[in-house]
């Protein structure tokens, strides 16, 4: 979450004017920037599509029956006979 936030802010304090373009290179760098997290994005989705199906048997949580569920209170349910 801190490298997020840390991004975030550091990404709008250095401008296209900082790096020495102007006008029209400005324009054209933010259609390149765009165009270029696109791609990566498009990327990830393509070359790792395993991650986005479903999760193997052995990487999701057991379900847990109803009767050892807490409730509300922090009470067990009774066991269902």
């Amino acid at each position: 979450m801190l490298l997020t936030l840390i991004f975030h802010a550091t990404e709008g304090s250095i401008t296209y004017g900082d790096l020495g373009f102007t006008e029209a290179d400005a324009d054209r760098m933010n259609v390149i920037y765009g165009i270029t997290w696109w791609v990566v994005a498009a990327g990830v989705v393509a070359l790792n599509r395993r991650a986005w199906r479903v999760a193997p048997e052995s990487a999701t949580y057991p379900a847990t029956p109803t009767e050892q569920l807490p409730t509300s209170d922090g009470t067990r349910h009774p066991a269902v006979a």
